[in-house]
């Protein structure tokens, strides 16, 4: 994963100019699934190899595509790579295994499971428990627990639980996402609505701190605005809807990455990825300051189509959206307050 200066380095004003291209460019009938997991893996591999161009990419991991002449200059090349760069093909399998001797775990980006469970959602049910075993280990020793008949062993399903959602969120990558997904899918299939508001809720606080690495890899716009579309609606308590669009996770994610290291012992060093979200749970669940928490908090507003809304529940509402403005306006002038003023609990 990256440090501070490639955080910094991150364009996050331009989301919606992204947005736009990733739809044009995808006016074809691939799929906006098939084009994201490609260009999720042709990103990685650019930023694994510090190589900008698809030329320099497939020089790098195929060099057999280049027909030289007799005194060693390029005659041609097949420029298959820039297929991929223009969201036009989907590397086979010949590809996949020459690119995963150089770049190992590419492959997986490829094929994660996230992407299935996404091509899934509306067509059929969730068989959580066997699709949760397609996961990353850590995830789904987190998800499962180990018991014993006799002198065999099994694993089955730990209850979900807030602790079990944030040892999740702990753990925040592209297998927590497809796990929180499958949790909230599933918490609606058997109508469970509290678990799966709470699923949401975590799945928010991973969203919080990877967006800017989605943005990185050029799959933001269209994998927030997804997700915004189908799964964190299912984890909305009943009165509320959520008012929030893919710049604003990318720019709440910008914030809360850089003030990982703001401190005088992170300044200027480089983090590990688990490092960072060690931290960064910290920050959004309040153990370094309320500001941070009530800013990070989702935006929701109230529904219009409803009527007759306990006013305990509008007041509820009127008090987090203060709480809200007051935890940004601290971080937007660079001032840290641990806890509100009192009036905003008035």
């Amino acid at each position: 994963m990256t440090d501070i200066s490639r955080v910094n380095g991150v364009d996050i004003e331009d989301t919606q100019k992204k947005r736009n291209k990733f739809y044009e460019k995808n006016s074809t009938p691939r799929s906006p699934i098939e084009t994201m997991r490609v260009r999720y893996w042709y990103e990685g591999l650019k930023q694994r190899t510090l190589l900008s161009s698809a030329y320099a990419l497939e020089k790098y991991f195929e060099k057999e595509s280049f027909k030289r002449n007799g005194n060693g200059t390029i005659r041609h090349y097949r420029s298959k790579w820039s297929g991929y760069d223009k969201d036009l093909n989907t590397p086979k399998s010949e590809t996949l295994k020459r690119v995963e001797l150089l770049a190992p775990g590419s492959t997986r980006e490829l094929g994660h499971p996230l992407w299935e469970i996404m091509r899934s959602v509306g067509k059929k049910s969730v068989d959580a428990d066997a699709y949760m075993r397609t996961l990353s280990v850590d995830i789904q020793a987190v998800i499962f627990s180990s018991e014993f008949s006799g002198l065999s062993a099994y694993s089955k399903r730990v209850p979900v639980t807030q602790r079990l959602l944030e040892m999740l969120e702990k753990r925040a990558s592209l297998d927590c996402v497809a796990c929180l997904i499958c949790l909230i899918l599933e918490a609606t299939q058997q109508k469970r609505s509290a678990t799966a508001v709470k699923a949401a809720r975590a799945l928010h606080n991973v969203l919080l701190m990877i967006a800017i690495e989605l943005q990185a890899r050029k799959i933001a716009s269209p994998f927030l605005d997804w997700v915004i579309e189908h799964i964190l609606p299912l984890g909305v308590l009943p009165h509320l809807k959520l008012w929030m669009i893919t710049s604003d996770y990318v720019f709440a994610s910008a914030h809360v990455n850089v003030m990982v290291y703001q401190t005088a012992s992170r300044q200027g060093k480089s983090l590990d990825w688990p490092h960072r979200v060690k931290v960064m749970q910290r920050l959004i669940q309040g153990r370094m300051g309320f500001d941070v928490y009530y800013a990070m908090r989702p935006h929701f507003e109230i529904r219009s189509d409803l009527k007759d809304i306990p006013i305990k529940l509008v007041k509820d509402f009127e008090r987090a959206s203060k709480l809200r403005t007051w935890g940004w306006k601290c971080i937007l002038e660079g001032r840290s307050e641990r806890v509100p003023p009192k009036e905003l609990f008035q």
